[in-house]
């Protein structure tokens, strides 16, 4: 094992033993898993129910909240990286019950997070109009958007703090307690999105940046949840004043280990802003269709990230005492259940697309246009949820390198350029409005071939600590 820095003893060592390198792995899955997931089905009830209010005040306006929670979902996603490099940090020291270890690397994370956060308030306020215009986003929706975005920089502030306080309690074998925090925020969000945009009861009249204004008041109630929890003197992450300070050594491994994993979602937002700029070209009522497709995508991206985070954490712990064998069964497990779930969701979105479009909007050209992207994305859902799990799982584990190089190929070779040729060339009827869709169907089923068989041949697998 490699011997640790002198500079990580700041406090007395406390005592951490680690439940998750013994025991049944499906039990210690599950334990982890559900309120993980659960999480992500509240989110998706959250941000559809927000649709069908939006939806009340024109498709103009479900065009203006999905095109900002599309570009705020990238600002965001392009920083997980920073998660999964913690998770897999301080789930390898606590599996050798290194807590004081833990508690640094946690700091160091934190202190990046704001460091980012900041930055991306600066670009909402100074380079976002430019590149809106750039996009070919309609002139029609950019105010709005922008006064919406400018709030949703603030949002994203506390979103991330709120995230890598997550990201270090998931990390200790704890998931309940963040899926508490997560489902309370949500709940308030729910509360209040109806009241703010329309002006009931006492609240002001907001219309579109209702939403906006409820998601920044919930992140910060989340995020003042977690830094009162993590001062409890019997939390392991608890700081003195002591432990506030840079560790030039652990930002390096959070660097080595965050940044590749942040380039599966660099090309992923990438290509999201692509396909948002090709689709602003055919209409409002497309890029609305295009909002509600991403929330199915997202639905599945989003669950199996949270799956695979646990099921990395699980394998980090076993891997941390070069238990081999039990790492991959929980792995092969966790394909199981994504498997089961994505037939299911199959079927569900191919026999109810058009009510699930109806409820938004009853625009007939949005529900046709809608409809017929739910069902394409809907039979890629098993490609989709399980090259998301490998990758996940992988990157968990500390090896994200070989994930990300194929996630960036297919999209390059594949996913782009299918996109492009059948709605800006061959522009073929229905298989032109059908473009992006199936150009996310195809890439996902080769990612998803290529990195299964990675994860077979266990090049990816690294014992002790990293």
């Amino acid at each position: 094992m490699p011997s640790l820095p002198d500079n990580n003893k700041t406090t007395e060592q406390k005592n951490y033993n680690s439940t998750l390198n013994k025991g049944n792995l499906n039990s210690n899955l599950i334990k982890l898993a559900w309120p993980q997931i659960g999480e992500s089905l509240f989110w998706f009830i959250m941000t559809f129910v927000d649709l069908i209010w939006i939806g009340k005040l024109g498709i103009e306006n479900v065009a203006i909240v999905g095109t900002g929670q599309i570009i705020t979902f990238v600002f965001f996603s392009l920083r997980t990286g920073l998660d999964t490099a913690t998770r897999a940090l301080i789930s390898r020291a606590l599996g050798q019950n290194q807590t004081n270890y833990a508690k640094i690397i946690f700091l160091q994370s934190l202190f990046l997070t704001i460091a980012y956060s900041s930055i991306i308030i600066i670009f909402i306020r100074i380079l976002l109009e430019s590149t809106l215009t750039v996009l070919k986003i309609d002139p029609i929706l950019i105010p709005k958007l922008l006064v919406f975005m400018t709030i949703n920089g603030f949002t994203l502030l506390f979103f991330s703090m709120q995230s890598t306080c997550s990201s270090a309690i998931q990390a200790s074998g704890n998931s309940i307690t963040p899926a508490k925090i997560e489902v309370s925020s949500r709940i308030l969000h729910i509360i209040l999105s109806p009241l703010l945009i329309f002006g009931i009861l006492f609240s002001p009249e907001l219309g579109v940046y209702g939403i906006a204004v409820a998601m920044l008041i919930s992140r910060t109630f989340g995020t003042l949840c977690y830094f009162k929890i993590i001062e409890s003197q019997n939390s392991i992450f608890a700081i003195s004043f002591q432990d506030l300070r840079l560790n030039t050594n652990i930002i390096k491994k959070l660097t080595k280990i965050g940044v590749p994993s942040s380039l599966i979602q660099l090309q992923r937002g990438f290509l999201q802003i692509a396909f948002l700029s090709i689709v602003s070209t055919q209409g409002i009522a497309a890029i609305s269709a295009y909002s509600v497709m991403r929330r199915l995508e997202l639905l599945l991206i989003l669950t199996t990230t949270r799956l695979g985070s646990v099921t990395g954490i699980i394998v980090g712990h076993n891997l941390s005492i070069n238990q081999i064998k039990r790492s991959k069964t929980v792995i092969n497990i966790a394909l199981l259940y994504i498997f089961i779930a994505s037939i299911a969701i199959t079927i569900l979105v191919s026999i109810f697309s058009n009510q699930i479009s109806g409820f938004i909007s009853k625009d007939p050209e949005f529900i046709r246009i809608s409809s017929l992207w739910l069902i394409t994305v809907g039979l890629g859902c098993i490609p989709i949820s399980g090259s998301n799990l490998l990758a996940t799982i992988i990157s968990s584990a500390g090896r994200p390198n070989i994930p990300i190089l194929i996630s960036i190929i297919i999209t390059v070779i594949i996913e782009l350029p299918i996109a492009i040729i059948l709605s800006q060339i061959l522009k073929i009827e229905y298989f032109s409005e059908l473009a992006i869709p199936i150009a996310i169907v195809i890439a996902a089923t080769i990612r998803f071939i290529m990195i299964w068989i990675y994860e077979k041949s266990d090049h990816w697998i690294k014992e002790g600590l990293l």
